[in-house]
């Protein structure tokens, strides 16, 4: 999946966050990138602190969100963009207590990728339209649910501690492109890795001057 992102700053105010959405929907950005990786390609957010991210109601109609904010342990604001957003990226968290039930409410999601956060995930099986799914992390024995998808077209299973994939042969929407990698065998039936492409772009700096 193709989409354009921002690497926002963590030090905007209201205004600013203002501002830079504006400027993502005048110049047709998907979306952004809130990150404490990846400074060669703008902003980084610092990777011990537990942010506060009530700003995302500021970015209402973007399409693409990716947060890697490994102490931050509250982020249901995302479940705001539930109307827009398509493409959402969360990295590994922390704290593992962690509920992922509000992705079931993100209608619009057609790709999603999850790292190593295993509670409220069966909330998936809620979502209509996602096509393009990435685990990192999880063990293939405990997703039996995977069978449920109607919609799924490519899947990725990487890093886990599975060695049998019986549990989810029963996935009936899939297509080529699925690439599993587990810590003991590699599958690739046959091996299409995923076409997404990530325009990482300092727009914020590109574009605005305040």
């Amino acid at each position: 999946m193709h989409t354009s992102i921002v690497k926002i700053p963590d030090n905007l105010n209201e205004d600013g966050h203002r501002q830079l959405n504006s400027q993502i929907q005048k110049h047709g950005i998907d979306g952004i990138e809130i990150s404490y990786f990846g400074g060669r390609w703008g902003d980084i957010w610092k990777p011990d602190k537990n942010y506060n991210l009530d700003f995302i109601k500021f970015y209402n109609g973007i399409k693409t969100l990716r947060l890697d904010l490994r102490e931050t342990d509250d982020f249901s604001s995302i479940a705001g963009l539930a109307e827009s957003l398509e493409y959402l990226h969360l990295g590994e968290f922390r704290n593992k207590k962690i509920s992922y039930d509000f992705i079931g409410e993100m209608k619009e999601l057609r790709f999603l990728s999850v790292v190593r956060q295993p509670n409220g995930l069966k909330s998936i099986l809620k979502l209509k339209k996602l096509i393009d799914l990435n685990l990192t992390g999880y063990s293939i024995e405990k997703l039996d649910y995977l069978n449920e998808l109607k919609t799924i077209r490519r899947l990725y299973i990487g890093f886990g501690t599975s060695t049998s994939l019986d549990t989810i042969d029963k996935i009936k929407s899939i297509g080529s492109d699925v690439y599993f990698q587990v810590s003991s065998i590699i599958i690739r039936p046959p091996l299409v890795r995923a076409s997404r492409s990530y325009c990482h772009q300092n727009v914020y700096r590109r574009f605005l001057a305040f």
